[in-house]
């Protein structure tokens, strides 16, 4: 009786304290966790942007964790219509093909924007209501906990820059189970 319960969103835990029966007092803590956390964290930043479209943001949709068998939707907000995004997913957030992450690509007409993540998948990223979204499962697989990957998107913006394309800050999604 009259132990206090709450949610640990950052971790991901219940956590109680206290209590107290017909004789005792209890002023223990006790936590309820995952067998492994659900996690996802922003790195790097985003770039390009015009005044017609804002540089792209990308994120997970609300209160939503990378946990085996749940759906998690990748969102980047204010895309104006006419501006495509592409989803982009990898295994890593430090090279791929050889090159070190992050890539810088001025070169490619793109100045102040870095490929953050390995691109090994590309997917389309419809918007509505100037949101774009993607919906991913994740699988049901237990060897699959703790696992990273990583996801950063690429919108259309002709105006941003030469190269016409403004790129979102990366994620990096931990699988975790319940």
């Amino acid at each position: 009786q009259a132990h206090t319960m709450a949610f640990d969103e950052r971790n991901g835990n219940i956590v109680m304290f206290g209590g107290y029966d017909d004789f005792v007092r209890y002023g223990d803590t006790w936590i309820c966790s995952a067998s492994a956390a659900a996690t996802w964290e922003s790195f790097g930043h985003n770039c390009g942007g015009s005044g017609v479209a804002p540089a792209p943001i990308l994120g997970l949709g609300s209160g939503q964790r990378p946990w085996l068998g749940d759906t998690v939707t990748f969102r980047v907000p204010a895309v104006p219509p006419g501006h495509p995004v592409m989803l982009v997913l990898g295994g890593s957030r430090s090279s791929w093909q050889g090159l070190s992450l992050p890539f810088p690509l001025g070169h490619l007409g793109m100045d102040g924007c870095d490929l953050l993540v390995g691109p090994e998948l590309a997917l389309a990223m419809p918007a509505t209501q100037m949101t774009a979204s993607y919906a991913l499962v994740i699988p049901t697989r237990p060897e699959l906990i703790g696992t990273a990957f990583y996801a950063q998107a690429a919108m259309h913006d002709p105006q941003s820059n030469p190269a016409g394309i403004a790129l979102t800050n990366g994620l990096e999604l931990r699988l975790g189970g319940r």
